[in-house]
């Protein structure tokens, strides 16, 4: 990953000289994410509700490996909120909700889970 990380960071310059305000804001959330600071790409993707949520979403799986559960939780349900057809955070948000001894909410996680149409395998 090292290439990709010394691209990013060349590429980053000229992204963020350029006049358009919404490059120039994605740019700088990728990389406050290359840097591992979720808080600052948080702020900048604010105003990008989808890209808000994957980054929400693979900060809360992170806290959940982690046994954040309390901070997951709320990453996950943030994220949740804003893609609610997201079946892997409506999992993962589950996940958090039962550990925190959360019943109701891990429910309604899992049947909006079922609420999602899940691609199924060709046969």
């Amino acid at each position: 990953m090292p290439l990709a990380r010394e691209s990013l960071h060349e590429l980053a310059p000229r992204l963020t000289d350029a006049t358009d305000a919404h490059v120039r804001t994605l740019a700088e959330g990728v990389l406050c994410l290359d840097l591992g600071d979720w808080d600052c790409a948080a702020r900048q993707l604010a105003a990008q509700p989808a890209l808000l949520a994957e980054v929400l979403s693979a900060r809360g799986h992170q806290r959940l490996l982690a046994h954040e559960d309390g901070r997951a939780r709320d990453d996950l349900a943030r994220s949740a909120a804003l893609r609610p057809l997201a079946a892997a955070t409506q999992l993962l948000l589950a996940v958090a909700c039962q550990r925190l001894g959360r019943a109701s909410e891990a429910r309604a996680a899992v049947v909006a889970l079922r609420a999602v149409d899940l691609p199924r395998a060709q046969r």
